[in-house]
């Protein structure tokens, strides 16, 4: 389902609620994108070690490595179920066909296991040891049928199937990509870290290698008949050259039709230095944590820059090291108009300060104080 698609069926269900209290149907209002002079940033919410955040069905779910734990919280920060006993969590991803939640935990000794979880009430279903398959995991993210896990330490995205618990919940299909080519080539990824999905099914993948910097787009699908074969990469955008730039593979600083590549960072608008994590808003945008340079940047669906946030601008104090990025779609009503906006609050973890940072649509806040 496109993201478009998405938002049409919240907006249709929700004239449907209304209808069905009697309520007089209104047509549904879809408020636009935020730009950057929208967002309004909230009061720092402090924990003790996060190290992810993710938004799901209105309730904001947060890993933490010191303590070992998972804890899904209201909006308004209310815990509302919490898990421990997790061995340095890394990452986590929301496997919504399964409604599962798959939590990594690496203890940086070689020991990597994947924890299962419900959705609705994290009750453990399940844990695969990958102790000897997987040497690190920083990113994992799953789509109902297959699981993939970056590990930096072997220089390679895993591609896992779901199982049956007799079989011991996965089985090793292969590898998306490794990084055993070149590296101006956006066919290969060198330093793994945060994943995500789109809506094609697409694997968006950070390399958070120094020399690269940059998301790679991969189709994680292994070709036909090759159930071991590496993915390839897809691109964002196409761009009028005999042969495709590996700009049109990547988020970040990549060069052009003709250009030469050249290694390192950038602290320019749309590149990056050590993107660490990403997420995706229901309009298909990616919300990149540029770690270096202390900003969130968002990228349009074809890969182009669009805004930056926790840059330090108009005296707010900036992102130090951010890592993870969680998007929530704002869903409310003005007179008894339904309201969607896309991206309405932005949630970013900052390892330094032990934070996570929250940015507000200053037009969500608008709705709440009218209703």
């Amino acid at each position: 389902m496109t993201p478009r698609l998405r938002e049409f069926w919240v907006l249709l269900l929700l004239s449907a609620a209304l209808a069905a209290c009697g309520e007089k149907i209104a047509i549904p209002e879809a408020v636009g994108i935020p730009v950057v002079s929208d967002y309004v940033e909230q009061q720092s919410w402090s924990l003790t070690d996060p190290v992810d955040v993710i938004e799901s069905n209105g309730r904001i779910l947060v890993l933490e490595q010191g303590p070992g734990t998972l804890t899904k919280y209201s909006t308004s920060q209310k815990p509302l179920l919490v898990v421990d006993g997790l061995i340095s969590p890394t990452a986590m991803f929301v496997d919504r066909p399964l409604r599962r939640i798959v939590v990594a935990e690496d203890d940086g000794n070689g020991n990597v296991a994947l924890s299962i979880f419900d959705l609705n009430d994290l009750n453990p279903l399940g844990r695969v040891d990958l102790a000897g398959r997987v040497s690190s995991a920083t990113g994992v993210a799953a789509n109902g049928e297959l699981v993939f896990v970056s590990d930096p330490d072997s220089g390679v995205v895993h591609r896992l199937r779901w199982t049956d618990a007799a079989s011991g919940w996965l089985v090793d299909e292969g590898l998306v990509c490794t990084d055993q080519g070149s590296r101006e080539s956006p066919q290969f990824i060198f330093e793994p870290a945060g994943l995500g999905l789109d809506d094609q099914g697409f694997l968006l993948i950070c390399d958070a290698d120094t020399t690269r910097n940059w998301v790679v787009r991969f189709d994680p699908v292994a070709p036909e008949g090759d159930s071991l074969a590496t993915g390839r990469a897809v691109e964002f955008r196409s761009l009028a050259c005999p042969t495709p730039p590996v700009q049109s593979f990547v988020l970040g600083s990549a060069p052009g039709c003709g250009e030469v590549f050249e290694p390192g960072t950038s602290s320019g608008l749309g590149g990056l230095a050590a993107p660490l994590g990403l997420t995706l808003d229901s309009e298909g945008r990616i919300y990149v944590a540029d770690s270096i340079n202390g900003r969130v940047q968002r990228f349009e669906t074809d890969g182009s820059f669009d805004l930056v946030l926790g840059d330090g601008a108009g005296g707010v104090p900036g992102l130090e090291a951010p890592t993870r990025v969680a998007s929530w779609l704002g869903i409310t009503s003005r007179g008894g108009i339904p309201v969607v906006i896309p991206g309405a609050r932005i949630y970013v973890v900052d390892r330094s300060t032990r934070e996570i940072r929250i940015f507000e649509d200053r037009r969500w806040t608008e709705f709440q104080d009218d209703a």
